[in-house]
């Protein structure tokens, strides 16, 4: 098998695993395990570099809390510390994550 080969067959099984994501969100299956999942995203205003906190984002990408700082929200602008959060709601992280065991290294699948 070629690193073509390889790469194709990982993509492939990539698109499968998005797929099966999406049909479980849209069908409500394994919503109730994975509403009860959570993780932070980090709130940064990318044009200053100011840290204003976290959000907290669960396994269907749903905002469940906002841990701000109050120090740096009191020194920023209120437009800064919204664009930041919805920024942050609008990042990759913040978006319900396929949950993949295997990764390409070295022109070989890693198990």
């Amino acid at each position: 098998m070629t690193d073509f080969d390889r790469i194709y067959h990982m993509v492939a099984e990539m698109n499968r695993d998005w797929a099966q994501l999406i049909t479980d969100i849209r069908s409500g299956r394994k919503a109730e395990q994975r509403a009860a999942e959570r993780h932070r995203v980090p709130v940064v205003d990318h044009y200053t570099g100011a840290e204003y906190g976290t959000i907290i984002i669960d396994g269907m990408g749903a905002l469940r809390g906002l841990d701000l700082e109050a120090y740096e929200v009191s020194q920023s602008n209120e437009s800064d510390v919204l664009a930041a959060i919805i920024a942050a709601l609008n990042a990759p992280a913040a978006k319900p994550q396929v949950k993949r065991t295997q990764e390409l290294s070295g022109g070989s699948f890693i198990g």
